[in-house]
């Protein structure tokens, strides 16, 4: 019941999330927070007239980084002229995918495209869509040859854009489609909360595929190539520096590039 819920178990619940479950401390904290928005809600209608849910230790814990990909160019160059003539599944994938890495658009922006969104300016073609989760309207100049290709290739159909299937489909065969990419056998080492734990783990580039990787390979790409963070920001509608440098994934490589320059 709710009168049960006070800061003890609110420790218990911590303790058997990490313990028993051995969640990610990103997985924790959702749970959390939905726990005290449904005590919110019960004591804004009268259910309860507990409020331990606002006491200041009953929080979200400290969040571990997790290790997250982001694909050059040539990666993703190699997913885009893959043969899919086998699949009408995976090209559909690919497809969407593509247009993420193109526009750092989120699978919730992305998945709700419609042929308004398509804009044009004399010869120019730009997205527009204002973003779900920040609310920003955004618009994207329509310059990559491969979203050009996509946007093409989808004109006839009722929305003008591939129809993606559900973000956690789609990430099941993004895995799928990496398979079949050479440059995607590359394996990277790095640790992973495990619980209270942290782990070493080997994963293939593919194995660590997503639907956000699109979003960070885009917001990286850019920023390799001396796209200054201010301008990136306002196609990726991050709200601040250090947001957007939570996306960008740097390599050792990039930076000896970088450097020799």
């Amino acid at each position: 019941t709710f009168k049960n819920i006070d800061q003890q178990f609110y420790y218990r619940f911590v303790d058997w999330m990490l313990d028993e479950r051995m969640y990610k401390s990103s997985n924790i904290n959702k749970h959390i927070a939905n726990l005290k928005c449904v005590l919110t809600q019960a004591l804004e209608e009268g259910v309860t007239e507990n409020r331990s849910h606002q006491h200041k230790k009953f929080k979200t814990i400290e969040e571990k980084e997790t290790f997250e990909i982001a694909l050059s160019d040539k990666e993703i160059d190699e997913i885009f002229n893959l043969d899919l003539s086998d699949s009408e599944r995976l090209e559909r994938v690919k497809d969407c995918f593509i247009l993420s890495c193109c526009t750092a658009l989120r699978y919730s922006d992305f998945s709700k495209l419609k042929r308004k969104s398509i804009l044009w300016k004399g010869e120019k073609r730009y997205l527009q869509i204002r973003t779900q989760k920040t609310g920003k309207p955004v618009t994207l100049p329509v310059i990559d040859q491969r979203l050009r290709y996509v946007l093409d290739k989808y004109e006839g159909t009722e929305t003008g854009f591939p129809k993606p299937y559900s973000n956690q489909e789609m990430n099941r065969q993004l895995k799928v489609l990496g398979q079949r990419c050479s440059m995607l056998q590359k394996v990277e080492r790095f640790e992973e909360q495990e619980g209270r734990n942290m782990i070493q783990v080997e994963k293939t580039r593919w194995e660590l595929m997503k639907t956000h990787t699109g979003r960070r390979s885009f917001a990286t790409n850019m920023y390799n190539k001396g796209v200054p963070p201010q301008y990136i920001m306002l196609l990726t509608a991050h709200t601040t520096e250090k947001s957007f440098f939570r996306y960008v994934r740097i390599t050792p490589t990039d930076f000896t590039e970088a450097f020799e320059k």
